[in-house]
């Protein structure tokens, strides 16, 4: 690193302090040119031989502006300390946001995937060439298999190389011009939803199984009918309490704490008048700030393989055959439910989304089962022409 122009002022001395007592150590006063003419720098030489205070004096006092240029340019900084220290202290940077750690780790482990892929070691040397073949190297060894996650490796260097602009660490934004991967862009696993028939079935099977995971049948008929009627995810459920249900409202809304939202805001969703008369009689009696599926610490993890149990027993088969492919029954898929039955109300798409709680409208058709009955009613409706 070229060091600016500096002059040393006299020979190294002891100084003495407040109290009028010279140092125990030598000190060597210094002036960097580009400072103003009144600034005058010290550093201390930690030693009390005046012969070892001359050996160190100049050695010293260039490591002193060294620091005094990292602490002044964040760039230089961001060479000096390397490119894995950048990554660590944007990763606390997303901890510190309110992502969750799991989150975050994850993000971090796609970014030093690329960087060991490329033999990146200094920020300099990252471009948006560069990081586009590391992460087809990476597919190409089966690393993973779908577009979709390439993209989402992008969006994860994308999203550090911003934060390196917007905080000052690097003067642009490199990978700001890195295109996406072209593709089959659709998820690896494609889902389903139940029918109106098979969802009564479901529920009349359930309440009459036995406790899986620390969950009685009859806690699972109400996870699965709150899951359908709300759209919640399976960890926002698992947070819910008596308390989090405020039925006497008009409307009656369900809240989720902005901890445990994916949104990360304080999330309410209104309930059927019908549904909250069912949910008083069921919610009467149980302790108010005990959470309601608190029994298993863990079933909101294994959300999939309980819900295939209680299919499994109803009868209704977990793999649904689609002109697309196969397709899966699984927890998620009641939000896919609720999505579905909003979209068929009728309503407004702006509508619907303020109603499931999703952002753009693209995650519509990611979320929407439009049923073949209705594709084929829509169809039949279409008139002739007159001929």
């Amino acid at each position: 690193m070229p060091l600016p122009e500096y002059r040393l002022i006299g020979p190294p001395k002891r100084y003495r302090d407040g109290r009028g007592k010279p140092a125990k150590f030598y000190a060597q006063k210094f002036r960097l040119l580009r400072d103003p003419p009144r600034r005058i720098r010290s550093i201390s030489l930690q030693t009390s031989d005046g012969t070892a205070a001359r050996r160190r004096a100049v050695a010293y006092v260039e490591q002193r502006i060294q620091e005094i240029i990292l602490e002044a340019d964040p760039h230089a900084r961001t060479l000096a300390s390397g490119i894995h220290a950048a990554l660590v202290e944007y990763i606390d940077d997303l901890i510190a946001q309110g992502n969750t750690r799991r989150q975050a780790s994850l993000v971090q482990r796609r970014i030093e995937r690329v960087l060991a892929e490329a033999k990146i070691t200094e920020y300099s040397q990252l471009d948006a060439v560069t990081s586009v073949k590391a992460i087809a190297s990476l597919q190409a060894k089966g690393e993973f298999s779908t577009t979709t996650t390439a993209n989402r490796y992008r969006e994860g260097l994308r999203a550090w190389s911003r934060w390196m602009k917007r905080h000052g660490r690097w003067p642009t934004n490199v990978l700001e011009e890195m295109s996406k991967f072209k593709g089959d862009s659709n998820t690896s696993r494609r889902r389903a939803i139940l029918s109106d028939g098979q969802f009564s079935k479901l529920l009349e099977a359930t309440k009459r199984r036995p406790p899986i995971r620390n969950l009685s049948g009859t806690s699972r008929f109400w996870l699965y009918l709150v899951a359908s009627q709300t759209g919640l995810r399976a960890q926002e459920l698992n947070s819910l309490s008596p308390s989090s249900f405020h039925l006497e409202s008009l409307p009656a809304f369900v809240q989720v704490d902005c901890t445990v939202s994916k949104r990360r805001t304080l999330d309410r969703i209104e309930l059927r008048a019908d549904f909250a008369k069912l949910l008083v009689s069921w919610l009467n009696g149980k302790p108010r700030h005990e959470r309601l599926w608190g029994g298993s610490r863990s079933w909101w993890y294994k959300a999939a393989s309980v819900l295939r149990e209680d299919l499994k027993a109803a009868g209704i088969p977990c793999e649904v055959h689609t002109p697309d492919g196969p397709a899966l029954v699984d927890f998620h898929s009641f939000r896919a439910y609720r999505v579905t039955q909003a979209i068929l109300s009728g309503a407004n798409s702006r509508v619907v989304l303020a109603t499931v709680r999703l952002s753009t409208e693209s995650l519509l058709d990611r979320y929407a089962k439009i049923p073949q009955s209705e594709i084929t009613a829509c169809t039949e409706a279409i008139p002739l022409p007159r001929m």
